[in-house]
């Protein structure tokens, strides 16, 4: 589970610079207030981990690409 974290630290900013390299301003997404629906969706993924924190692999595998 450590290994996972390690591996997500500092994943924001990949997702910025994406968003950047696209044309936009990686700076105001920084900085926006996230909408309701990201809220909700947050707010109830944090809810879930939080009961059982080995779910977050169940989801990352559920997520994956197929290959």
């Amino acid at each position: 589970m450590a290994h996972y974290i390690e591996e997500e630290v500092g994943y924001q900013e990949w997702i910025l610079s994406d968003i950047a390299q696209c044309g936009s301003d990686a700076e105001i997404v920084r900085h926006a207030v996230p909408s309701l629906p990201v809220e909700l969706m947050i707010s109830f993924i944090w809810d879930f981990v939080s009961g059982a924190i080995l779910s977050v692999l169940g989801m990352v595998l559920c997520w994956k690409e197929p290959a």
